[in-house]
């Protein structure tokens, strides 16, 4: 997904703890998350980005 976006997985991970980039957490119990992202999610988020100049 990072390399999708052009940035790190830090920053993929604040995108979704701060709920900016959808994501379902797939692991269970006390593991690690094991975030998926959805296709349609993704491109979502991408219109959405602000154009940097």
């Amino acid at each position: 997904m990072a390399k999708i976006l052009s940035i790190s997985e830090k920053s993929v991970r604040r995108l979704i703890n701060t709920q900016k980039l959808r994501a379902k957490n797939m692991s269970t119990g006390q593991k690690k998350p094991q975030w998926r992202i959805h296709v349609q999610w993704l491109e979502e988020f991408k219109e959405n980005i602000p154009i940097q100049e």
